[in-house]
């Protein structure tokens, strides 16, 4: 049996001190990374906004301020624009906005999914099906809004990226969310020349190959396993003691010269995520919400980063709860109840209150979880009830 330890409170004035004189913890939990041309700045998506930060860390600067979700930043070459995805009218558009703030400017207007994955001079790329089955790669003019097909694929096309080797894109793939996959779905790494027209299967080892990017000298880093991850074991086999490790965790790969190398060496978890590189070889990276910047033969250092902002929403509302109630336990003075409504524990009296609010119930727990089975101790003056609060389902005691 446990017991629940009561928050201490804390006086207001001693709050607002602490709030003076504390500084901004770094934030965790950044999405889709995008470095800079010159790789030495950083926008981000987080809390559904974009913001861009020193790779260095520091503070950030809001990019946009919207209640609809913005994602995906791609840099202009001369670093002074940012496309990004929005579904502010509905589905993903292509939106750009200058670095420095200002107008948001809409480019598509299609009723498909446009997601920015790269621009060059010649316009912002991305990948989708407007007509016809097959997944094609196009390119928009930000000028003109002039919408270009490239080629055009049976399979899925992934994260299209031009460079001096062509226009580096995956094939078919299960999504992000299946880093550690292994089968014959697995995302491929291909090429295609624009000039001959040619598409060209770079890598396919039946692992995942997620957020390509061109290096210089035509190298190209990406995400990949190069390890099984041991699945559910057939019927009577041991697979064992299931211990991870950086071949199995999905990690950054450079492949050089016909030659792959992994150039990180994380553990565990979901691994790397959102790979992005930079002009010079500089490669900016997530894991387990913590963002990374590393530079050519280095090794990676952590980028800490501190935001200014408030919630959007208010997290807390007020109901009138009329139906719901479960689990109802009458106290040894039979002048309240105990009962269970949305997974948290409430008493109300029995009798009506003179006095206005006397008898309005009254919130026992907060808890994320679920809170149930409650019954009272035979004093009146504490209640026993059952919760998942460390892993386990275990009787808590909850003091009055």
């Amino acid at each position: 049996m446990k017991s629940l330890v009561s928050p201490v409170r804390i006086a207001v004035s001693l709050i607002g001190l602490a709030a003076l004189t504390a500084q901004a913890a770094p934030i965790r939990g950044m999405r889709f990374l995008a470095l800079s041309p010159d790789g030495a700045q950083i926008a981000f998506g987080y809390q559904g906004d974009l913001w861009i930060a020193s790779t260095s860390g520091g503070r950030a600067t809001m990019l946009t301020r919207h209640i609809e979700i913005e994602q995906n930043p791609v840099w202009s070459p001369d670093g002074k624009q940012i496309a990004f995805a929005s579904n502010r009218f509905g589905n993903n558009d292509i939106f750009t906005i200058p670095v420095d703030g200002g107008e948001v400017r809409r480019l598509t207007w299609h009723t498909g999914s446009d997601v920015p994955s790269d621009w060059q001079e010649s316009g912002i790329y991305f990948a989708g099906r407007r007509e016809g089955a097959n997944s094609t790669s196009y390119q928009i003019d930000p000028k003109t809004l002039a919408v270009t097909s490239e080629f055009e694929e049976m399979f899925t096309i992934g994260s299209p990226k031009a460079g001096d080797g062509g226009i580096l894109y995956t094939r078919s793939g299960f999504p992000e969310t299946r880093p550690r996959y292994e089968g014959s779905a697995a995302s491929q790494l291909w090429t295609f020349n624009q000039e001959k027209g040619e598409h060209k299967l770079v890598r396919s080892t039946r692992f995942q190959h997620l957020w390509p990017n061109w290096l210089p000298n035509r190298d190209i880093a990406f995400v990949t396993v190069s390890e099984k991850t041991p699945s559910s074991a057939s019927l009577g086999e041991n697979l064992g003691r299931f211990v991870d490790n950086a071949r199995r965790t999905p990690n950054v790969y450079v492949l050089r010269n016909g030659r792959t190398e992994q150039v990180t060496q994380f553990v565990g978890g979901a691994g790397v995520r959102y790979l992005s590189a930079a002009q010079n070889g500089n490669l900016a990276f997530e894991v387990e919400g913590q963002a990374y910047f590393m530079r050519p033969g280095g090794a990676p250092t952590p980028i800490d980063i501190q935001v200014n902002a408030d919630a959007k929403l208010t997290s807390e509302e007020r109901l009138q709860l009329r139906t719901g109630a479960t689990d109802g336990t009458l106290n040894p003075a039979k002048d309240r109840v105990v009962f269970v409504v949305r997974g948290e524990l409430w008493t109300v009296p029995v009798t009506q209150g003179k006095s206005p609010n006397a008898s309005d119930a009254t919130q026992l727990t907060t808890w994320e979880g679920v809170d149930e089975q409650p019954f009272w101790h035979p004093n009146g003056e504490s209640i026993f009830f059952t919760c998942a609060r460390e892993v386990s389902t275990a009787l808590f005691q909850l003091t009055l």
